[in-house]
């Protein structure tokens, strides 16, 4: 697994492409929306799945479908529904309200996301996996 930081990378889906032989990747899920849709769309593989939610910087889709041939490609894109804003507030209210804390099996670095995920896969923990940045 690797991290791109997109300040570094402004063109982070072709660093996304570098690092899987230009492959690209089977899955990702887009939260900005508009300022990143489209570089979220160029770092799929074909048949790829884009989730999106939430659209932080805008709903609109900036993106020539033909121009980068999205739709010989495949891909699928789904929206993820979340609660709205007062659904939220009600929810930390519950738990502040009722004292509920999270179960945290253990906490890994970053540097340690292998091991993290190796441990998700085994299957033997309870609670949550903590990756820690």
């Amino acid at each position: 697994m690797k991290v791109i930081n997109y300040t570094q990378y402004p063109e982070w889906h072709k660093e996304v492409l570098r690092l899987n032989d230009r492959q690209g990747v089977d899955i990702t899920l887009d939260i900005a929306g508009t300022k990143t849709i489209e570089q979220s769309l160029l770092s799929l593989k074909e048949n790829g799945f884009l989730a999106t939610a939430v659209f932080i910087s805008g709903s609109a889709l900036p993106i020539d479908i033909h121009k980068h041939s999205i739709n010989m490609s495949f891909i699928r894109v789904q929206g993820l529904a979340t609660g709205s804003a007062e659904s939220f507030s009600k929810m930390n209210r519950a738990i502040e309200i009722n004292n509920i804390h999270p179960v945290i099996d253990t906490v890994y670095k970053i540097e340690e996301v292998k091991e993290a995920y190796k441990r998700i896969e085994k299957g033997d923990m309870v609670g949550k996996i903590v990756i820690s940045i």
